[in-house]
């Protein structure tokens, strides 16, 4: 099955978990629009990677995951990007994609500085040493897709994501070649 499969599996999963714990609908909210999409982009000038394009279209802004993952234009604000997205975020092209349910957040990187590819950054807010908290803690998934999987499957209650490095790296090889922001268990290792 492939990884987007296995998203869109795991993701109806996790909604009818979810109904069943907070009395919510039991289906996922409907994609959006390559319109609403196209519209995004030319508000705020940058282009959406294509598994991002390719998730709002499934399903945007569903409330599944720890702390729910975020879409375009939301009835919701809390699962919304631009209610969320930080100046600092903003300028450097980083995508509020999920929170933990903490008050930290998953960004997903969408300038080529940040590659290969377009990886997802953790956030943690009691860790942040600058005012518009743009400082990575550790890459947790080199993409949306891979993100989702871990995301979606920790909320599932699969341990050991992020921080298991061999489990990570069994259904995220393409991390091992990561350098730019430490992986999890080396954030992990030097505390």
């Amino acid at each position: 099955m492939s990884i987007p499969k296995r998203v869109e599996c795991l993701a109806g999963v996790a909604q009818r978990i979810l109904a069943v714990r907070e009395s919510m609908p039991s289906t996922l909210p409907p994609g959006t629009t390559d319109e609403a999409i196209d519209a995004f982009e030319a508000r705020h000038g940058l282009i959406l990677p294509l598994e991002l394009r390719e998730w709002l279209r499934f399903t945007n802004g569903p409330s599944v995951g720890a702390g729910r993952t975020r879409g375009i234009r939301t009835t919701n604000p809390a699962n919304d990007i631009e209610a969320l997205w930080l100046p600092g975020w903003r300028r450097r092209g980083w995508i509020p994609i999920a929170s933990d349910g903490c008050g930290s957040h998953y960004v997903l990187a969408t300038r080529p500085e940040d590659g290969p590819g377009h990886p997802v950054f953790f956030l943690d807010h009691e860790r942040q040493q600058d005012e518009d908290r743009s400082t990575p803690t550790y890459v947790c998934a080199s993409c949306l897709w891979s993100f989702l999987c871990f995301y979606l499957m920790e909320d599932g209650g699969v341990e050991g994501w992020p921080f298991n490095r061999y489990m990570v790296l069994a259904d995220d090889p393409a991390l091992a070649h990561y350098s730019k922001v430490r992986r999890a268990w080396e954030v992990d290792e030097a505390d």
